[in-house]
């Protein structure tokens, strides 16, 4: 029986060993398919140029191109007869192993496509990360990040049309290999880059290995190439340098009005790294702002060691909120000199966290707009998974219980939603959070020490930072908000009360000045207060709050007030 036993055994290997020296074999045959298929496309982009709709007579021997129009059909009948050679194979038994060449050809086919999407995503989304922060750098970056882009573009374009245009000969179903492949190399770098199993994404099965590349010297930190993009677009949006328009829903250059992201960049990056990589792309954006949001709670304990008793206290000096303070504004003024240190910490937070939100925004409009114009069917069938979830929950109510069926249909629903950028992400509960005692008040100091510090810019619509001063209103604003989405309500409510507490004394502040001071010495007084309510417009809009949010802690008449006085 031993005997037996190890005669079947080395069957199975010399079976096992014999099948894998075919595969290596015929994976030669894929390799040559896509080396040839390559010549050819550069052939069809460089030298044949699309016929246009209408030709005169006279011009039709200029579009002939009769030499590069030979060439391309003696490398057609090379693939055609490489391809003819694997469909005219038969089934064969090695061993105890049956050899399907139509399978074998597939998986080399996938391998090979596998590699080459890897390595064309690895060697096109590598970017500079200048310590130079000037308007010239910037600008020379931006031309380089959309030149990547375009470029990554062109090459993933040709190979799905490289793929689409042979499945024609090898009896396959190319662009379903396609999307599956890149949707799997695209989620192994986001995973990677997330580095966090219980956030990782699963894959879809196949044979084919996802090489891992080294990471670049340009930028160490990030792991691949998801990594790399996000990281390029964070940090060329400097806040110095460009601001954010909420009505033009792009960043742009603040001295030249020049275009640095908008919804052209973001249809590029669609077209670069496709559908899946825009999904997977906000998935790894609000995997970094849940990250930012645990930073930001662990700085916040921290602080309170040292700022808890002072904001305790000035609770107390603000305490009714409908009265203003004994010491009118000068109470303001102390408390924010106090907690000038925590200033900094917390606008790089809010910056970073707002930039990253108001790129979600952006990438889910991508995949609004899309799901709207070429997958109506898409979109249909997330209606009606809604309709069916909301009919069980009316039927059942209470007694709903989750089945298998319920759970799969929730998850269906979900990823529906996400494909088609359903959902607003600024209002994303990213985690349970405890009570953070004295948060309204910080946030109340943090916009009063910023308030001189900027100046409302006409041309985007927004407050911007002064004399060299990092500050993008919009973005922080967004920052801000995201925090206050993080906790009840009545978090918003303290804030707002205590900014508008702010803005009726320094109107009191003001009439009393006009009337024993010139007008030059309250102007600046004035200006800080339009711009807190600037901000809290801002964060009322950007958080898409309810709008007379505003006017419940500060009559419309008190802003009508300063608005004349400002002018």
């Amino acid at each position: 029986p031993t005997r037996v036993k190890d005669i079947a055994l080395a069957k199975s290997y010399h079976s096992s060993a014999m099948l894998a020296f075919a595969k290596a074999v015929l994976d030669v045959i894929p390799v040559s398919i896509f080396s040839t298929y390559s010549v050819i496309v550069n052939s069809n982009q460089k030298s044949l140029a699309r016929l246009p709709t209408k030709i005169n007579v006279n011009s039709l021997a200029d579009h002939s191109f009769f030499g590069d129009r030979h060439k391309l059909a003696k490398l057609t009948y090379d693939v055609s007869i490489l391809t003819k050679g694997i469909i005219d194979m038969k089934e064969t038994m090695i061993g105890d192993l049956k050899m399907n060449p139509q399978q074998l050809l597939e998986e080399g086919l996938r391998k090979e496509l596998v590699r080459q999407l890897s390595f064309a995503m690895h060697d096109h989304l590598q970017f500079s990360m200048a310590s130079e922060r000037s308007t010239k750098s910037l600008q020379s970056r931006h031309k380089v990040f959309l030149n990547n882009l375009s470029l990554l573009s062109r090459r993933m374009e040709g190979f799905q049309s490289a793929i689409i245009w042979l499945q024609d000969y090898l009896r396959i179903d190319g662009l379903l290999i396609y999307l599956q492949e890149s949707t799997r190399v695209i989620w192994y770098s986001t995973n990677i880059e997330i580095n966090n199993e219980l956030k990782a994404r699963p894959l879809p099965l196949s044979s084919a290995p996802i090489p891992r590349h080294p990471r670049t010297e340009e930028d160490p930190k990030s792991s691949t190439f998801m990594g790399r993009t996000l990281s390029a677009i964070t940090n060329m949006l400097d806040p110095k340098i460009m601001s954010y328009s909420r009505a033009l829903d792009g960043w742009f250059f603040r001295q030249s009005f020049e275009t640095a992201l908008d919804v052209k960049v973001v249809a590029l990056i669609r077209k670069s790294i496709g559908v899946q990589g825009i999904i997977a792309m906000e998935y790894l954006m609000s995997h970094k702002v849940s990250m930012e949001l645990d930073s930001f709670y662990q700085f916040y304990d921290n602080a309170l060691v040292n700022y808890g008793v002072m904001l305790e206290k000035f609770r107390d000096g603000v305490f009714p909120e409908w009265q203003v303070p004994k010491y009118g504004v000068l109470f303001y003024s102390s408390a924010v000199s106090k907690v000038t240190k925590l200033m900094v910490p917390l606008a790089t937070f809010f910056s970073r966290t707002g930039k990253l939100q108001l790129l979600r925004r952006m990438m889910r409009t991508e995949l609004r707009l899309g799901g709207r114009i070429d997958a109506e069917e898409l979109l249909q069938a997330s209606l009606v998974t809604n309709a069916e979830i909301l009919s069980l929950v009316q039927e059942e109510g209470k007694n709903l219980v989750l089945d298998d069926y319920t759970r799969d249909l929730i998850n269906t629903s979900c990823h529906l939603h996400q494909a088609l950028g359903e959902g607003d992400p600024i209002s994303t509960q990213f985690s349970k959070t405890n009570a953070l005692e004295g948060l309204p008040s910080l946030l109340t100091l943090f916009v009063l020490h910023y308030a001189p510090k900027v100046s409302y810019d006409m041309n985007f619509q927004a407050l911007n930072g002064r004399d060299d001063e990092s500050f993008d209103g919009w973005v922080v604003a967004t920052g801000l908000g995201t925090v206050l989405r993080q906790f009840n309500p009545a978090y918003t409510k303290a804030t707002f009360s205590l900014l508008g507490q702010y803005v009726k004394c320094a109107l009191e502040a003001c009439l009393i000045k006009a009337e024993t001071e010139d007008y030059s010495s309250t102007l600046l007084e004035r200006k800080k207060t339009m711009n807190v309510i600037t901000f809290m417009k801002h964060v009322r809009d950007a958080t898409d709050l309810n709008h007379n949010i505003l006017y419940d802690y500060i009559p419309l008449h008190m802003v009508e007030m300063l608005g004349i006085l400002d002018d």
